[in-house]
């Protein structure tokens, strides 16, 4: 595997989506659903399909079929995976992000391109199979694109700026499910050197994972951060979500 990786550079390439807000609802599960649907329809086409996904179809008609909480939260696993493999996903054209509206209108969307998943799975196979071996299972798991995963915000993480964050707190007796309370989408992998200015002091030789988060450009670096790898800090190993979704014929 290679020491670097980051899909928004992959051979001269981005397949990543554009970073996204979701406001004032709590629908992190549905952004870093669509965000690895949308990166991995990407890397599946070698980017001549760019689909960008609604979460607003998600957190509506997802919630009326109980896939998921609406506002109120949800899962990668049960979004990007049963629900897209069940009643696909369609495009934000279709149903714009109105976080307030949170009416499903099935009925509006009967004529809207609907994208699957055609496989899914924590990676390791279940839950927890990542949380101890070093994060090579998702790096190994990641040269097929990028991957949603789950982990616990805390206070300090809110005024991050850049760097590779580590939380400064004092860890909880061991507890074989990890709490995590927000999903991003995890696009990359590297170290710092010395010569990347995001790693903001960081040792040389520190590991991180790129992840993308659902707060707006305004957070972190342009809406991504780096977090420590290697470790399951914060949870950030403990539930990746891999998929693979059907590209358009």
């Amino acid at each position: 595997m290679p020491e670097n990786l980051d899909w928004r550079n992959k051979d001269g390439q981005n397949f990543v989506s554009p970073v996204d807000d979701q406001g004032g609802c709590g629908s992190c599960y549905a952004f870093a659903s669509a965000g690895l649907l949308e990166a991995r329809a990407r890397v599946q086409t070698n980017n001549v399909q760019q689909p960008i996904f609604s979460e607003q179809e998600i957190i509506t008609c997802g919630k009326d079929k109980t896939y998921n909480q609406g506002c109120a939260g949800g899962f990668a696993y049960l979004t990007a995976g049963k629900y897209a493999m069940d009643f696909g996903f369609i495009e934000e054209s279709c149903a714009p992000y109105h976080p307030a509206d949170r009416t499903c209108r099935s009925q509006d969307y009967e004529n809207c391109q609907r994208w699957y998943s055609t496989s899914y799975g924590y990676v390791g196979g279940y839950y927890g199979a990542t949380t101890n071996d070093g994060g090579l299972a998702m790096m190994e798991a990641m040269q097929n694109g990028p991957l949603a995963v789950g982990f616990e915000v805390l206070d300090d993480f809110r005024s991050y700026k850049n760097g590779v964050y580590v939380h400064t707190g004092v860890k909880d007796t061991f507890n074989p499910f990890v709490p995590v309370n927000h999903a991003v989408l995890a696009v990359g992998y590297g170290v710092c050197d010395g010569s990347d200015p995001n790693c903001a002091g960081a040792e040389a030789g520190t590991p991180y994972w790129i992840v993308k988060n659902s707060w707006g450009t305004g957070f972190g670096m342009d809406g991504y951060f780096y977090i420590l790898r290697g470790t399951d800090e914060v949870g950030i190993e403990s539930i990746p979500v891999e998929a693979t979704v059907l590209p358009q014929l």
